[in-house]
């Protein structure tokens, strides 16, 4: 999961929770567990929009005393039940578990920001791990700008534009993030360009029995790659579907 965002700049790990580890009241896999349920419920829900450096101060004392509770129910189900539990006490009914369905609502928007989404740009980002053109090792430390990896559209801007017509409220989904993916500035500048996904695919020659574990990885399944291949593909059924799969993901990493 992306526990690992409880380290600070510097690879450090706040005070409270080296100090608590130091005097083994928990596990690290105990923290990470909790700690990425904790994350995800606070990102979807945009719990922090308002009042983060309050909250924040009086988070961290909760999820020590919850953690440091709990140790004796460390590696049990009845661990991961109390935990459950304990997260869903922190976040009270103001912010439940957001459902698939208000997830995949939140992925079709196009005017998202915020924290909200940051953090799903941050999954999707953790889970490519290749170039969908090259299949190259997406290099995110790089200083080579051609190098460079950003979230580009899948079905891009100008031929949605161009498109519009024949799909009524594709300007709606353009920007959303089922329409988003992560692809290195070469790529996207040289050869996705603005051409159709499927007139993409072709000219590259990519297939999917060659790059299904890229665009798998890319939440991009069999289904969507025919989707793309269509000869007259619907890009608003394309995103429903993309969203579909990246809202279920989403919403298990709310959960221990």
């Amino acid at each position: 999961g992306l526990a690992h965002a409880v380290i600070l700049p510097g690879g450090h790990l706040p005070r409270f929770v080296q100090q608590s580890l130091n005097e083994a009241k928990y596990t690290t896999s105990d923290l990470n567990k909790f700690y990425s349920a904790f994350f995800w419920r606070n990102a979807l829900s945009s719990r922090y929009d308002q009042g983060f450096l309050t909250k924040l101060s009086d988070d961290l004392k909760r999820i020590h005393e919850v953690l440091v509770n709990l140790n004796k129910y460390s590696g049990s189900t009845i661990w991961s039940e109390k935990a459950h539990s304990a997260l869903d006490e922190i976040f009270s009914n103001t912010h439940p578990v957001r459902s698939a369905e208000q997830i995949k609502a939140t992925l079709l928007e196009d005017d998202i920001r915020g924290a909200q989404k940051q953090a799903i740009n941050l999954y999707l980002h953790s889970q490519t791990k290749f170039d969908l053109v090259t299949g190259n090792k997406l290099d995110r430390f790089s200083e080579d700008r051609e190098k460079k990896v950003d979230m580009h559209h899948i079905f891009p801007k100008a031929w949605c534009k161009d498109n519009s017509s024949s799909f009524p409220g594709l300007d709606k989904y353009t920007n959303s993030i089922a329409n988003l993916v992560p692809l290195s500035a070469k790529s996207n500048g040289e050869h996705w360009k603005s051409k159709s996904p499927k007139t993409a695919i072709e000219n590259l020659g990519i297939t999917w029995d060659a790059c299904a574990d890229y665009f798998e990885l890319a939440i991009i399944n069999e289904d969507l790659f025919k989707k793309l291949n269509e000869p007259s593909p619907d890009p608003i059924d394309f995103f429903q579907r993309r969203a579909e799969l990246i809202a279920n993901q989403l919403m298990k990493l709310q959960c221990l």
